[in-house]
C-alpha cells in the first residue's frame, strides 16, 4: 500500500519532501526511467510513501498498512491542502488472494479515522485485487 502525490508540474519532488518533512520511498520523474536503461520512461511525476513492512514473512494486514499511512499523513493535512491544487493524492492498494492455502479471505475495512482523513483532503483510492 502506498500514499502517492501525482501529476504535479508547478512544484517539484524536493518541494514536496521539504513540505512533508520526510523522504518518499519512490519517486517518478516525467520522462525519466526509475532505473536507468530499464523500463519505460515515466508518464508523470510521482512522490510515493510506503509503510515499512513489520512482518517480513508476509505482508502486513490491510488495516495495519492503512493505519500506518494515516499515522504519517493525518498531521500533514494543512501541508497537503497547500499543494492539492497542483496535484492529486492517491492511496494505492493491491490485494492478493490465494486459494487452498488455509488462510481466510483478507478483511478490508474503512473506519472513522479513514473517513475523517478523506473528508479533509481529496484522496482517490486505487484498489486492485489479484487472484
Amino acid at each position: 500500500m502506498t500514499f502517492g502525490i501525482w501529476d504535479f508540474s508547478e512544484i517539484d519532488h524536493a518541494y514536496i519532501t521539504n513540505l512533508m518533512g520526510f523522504e518518499p520511498n519512490i519517486i517518478y520523474r516525467l520522462g525519466e526511467r526509475r532505473i536507468p536503461n530499464k523500463g519505460q520512461p515515466s508518464k508523470r511525476n510521482g512522490w510515493l510513501w510506503r509503510p515499512e513492512v513489520v512482518d517480513k514473512t508476509l505482508l502486513d494486514s490491510f488495516e495495519l498498512q492503512l493505519n500506518s499511512i494515516l499515522g504519517k499523513f493525518e498531521n500533514k493535512i494543512a501541508e497537503l491542502k497547500q499543494i492539492e491544487k497542483y496535484c492529486f493524492f492517491e492511496i494505492r492498494c493491491g490485494l492478493f488472494l490465494y486459494s487452498g492455502n488455509g488462510k481466510s479471505t483478507p478483511i478490508v475495512h474503512f473506519d472513522k479515522r479513514y473517513n475523517d482523513f478523506v473528508r479533509e483532503i481529496n484522496v482517490e483510492f486505487d484498489f486492485d485485487i489479484y487472484v
